[in-house]
């Protein structure tokens, strides 16, 4: 939902507010992706990740995102926090995980 406030600042709401990203290794590097986003229209390089689906686990939200950014399966995960990176324009908490691929 797109809320405006009284000085005409927009926020945008999300119920659903979870969101997973991934500092993913290979061997001695970190793993990035290339996607195109419609709200910079422009492709972006990033790390993996996404929004956690209603009632998903958080273990099962990275493994579904690595493998639908990445095309493979990771393997330890490790947990070290979480952050709120746009709270000026959005609600969406995202945790930050540490996984490996898995070969």
């Amino acid at each position: 939902m797109i809320v405006e406030d009284e000085f005409g600042k927009m926020y945008t709401l999300s119920e659903n507010n979870q969101a997973v990203v991934m500092l993913a290794k290979q061997s001695d590097s970190f793993i990035f992706v290339q996607q195109y986003r419609r709200t910079v229209n422009d492709y972006v390089i990033q790390l993996p990740g996404g929004m956690v689906e209603a009632g998903e686990d958080l273990e099962v939200a990275v493994r579904r995102e690595f493998l639908e950014e990445v095309g493979g399966q990771c393997g330890a995960i490790q947990y070290l926090g979480s952050l709120t990176p746009a709270s000026w324009i959005s609600n969406v908490v995202t945790h930050v995980l540490v996984v490996s691929h898995k070969f």
